[in-house]
């Protein structure tokens, strides 16, 4: 008797006691689970069937652990997927424009954006929660803006300079909801995977879930197994000291939830940036001076 249990995005079917996960198919997986392969990293659920339609693999039973040790084995993967896969292309200088360009577009939209915000609430008699939590950290955004702009300055300086740049499969959404432990780990969910720089993964796991394991031991422990160019440091504290912006239209406890949000990732970031950044440039001067 075949069983079937609906998830989210997928379905648990279970027949003849062989429990497999279905899924919908998005992408073309072939190319991606192939290349994989050619590069000897194997931390990822080879399917049952892919078709046109349906994703069809073994399924896993997960083992209990924490948070904390799903993100250390996290980091390891993502540190090997990356030293396995990385290869250099020619770099045009019209490529590191375009990429710093659209930072400042990013920066001054963001700036724009609560500019306007804060004038809008300065003009109510009275804040709500929301708008008072916000109000008490907003310079704490513009300095965060500020930050980034520094950091997009100083990595259009140093990328311009080299003629190399590297590039590896990255995952594409990496998070703790995309690795699986059972009696192997794996990562999931390779729908977005593409080759790109390598620090658009650990910016994704970061805004993901910067609030649930220490980032700052994680980041370290990434960087002893695939370490930074001066550039891809720069522009990763550039991308990660922009916030996402808050939209006040929902009710007064949504509102305050999603605020005390952005305020949590600002103060974090601010902090993580603080420590890393100083740390980050102790090493590379002693590089240098070596």
């Amino acid at each position: 008797m075949t069983q079937i249990k609906f998830l989210h995005n997928a379905k648990i079917v279970e027949n003849d006691n062989q429990k497999y996960l279905v899924k919908r198919k998005k992408t073309n997986l072939e190319n991606t689970l192939e290349f994989l392969k050619n590069r000897d990293f194997h931390n990822f659920i080879e399917p049952i069937e892919l078709n046109t339609k349906e994703e069809i693999y073994p399924y896993i039973e997960e083992l209990n652990t924490t948070d904390n040790d799903r993100a250390l084995d996290l980091i390891y993967l993502s540190s090997l997927l990356h030293s396995k896969t990385t290869t250099f292309k020619k770099v045009q200088i019209d490529t590191i424009k375009d990429r710093y360009e659209k930072t400042i577009d990013r920066l001054n939209e963001t700036f724009t954006y609560y500019s306007k915000l804060q004038d809008e609430i300065e003009e109510h008699l009275y804040m709500s929660p929301a708008e008072l939590l916000l109000m008490k950290n907003i310079s704490k955004i513009y300095y965060m803006l500020n930050t980034s702009r520094e950091f997009i300055e100083k990595y259009y300086q140093e990328a311009e300079k080299i003629t190399n740049e590297r590039e590896a499969l990255i995952h594409g959404s990496l998070s703790l909801d995309h690795i699986i432990e059972g009696e192997n780990k794996y990562l999931i969910s390779w729908n977005n995977a593409r080759k790109d720089l390598p620090i658009y993964d650990l910016i994704n796991f970061y805004r993901s879930d910067y609030d649930k394991v220490n980032m700052e031991v994680l980041f370290d422990v990434y960087l002893k197994r695939y370490n930074y160019t001066i550039e891809e440091k720069y522009l990763f504290f550039s991308l990660i000291n922009i916030p996402q912006i808050v939209i006040f239209n929902k009710s007064n406890f949504t509102n305050t939830i999603n605020a005390r949000k952005i305020v949590d990732y600002i103060d974090k970031t601010i902090s993580f940036t603080s420590k890393q950044y100083k740390e980050n440039e102790k090493t590379d001067y002693k590089e240098f001076e070596q």
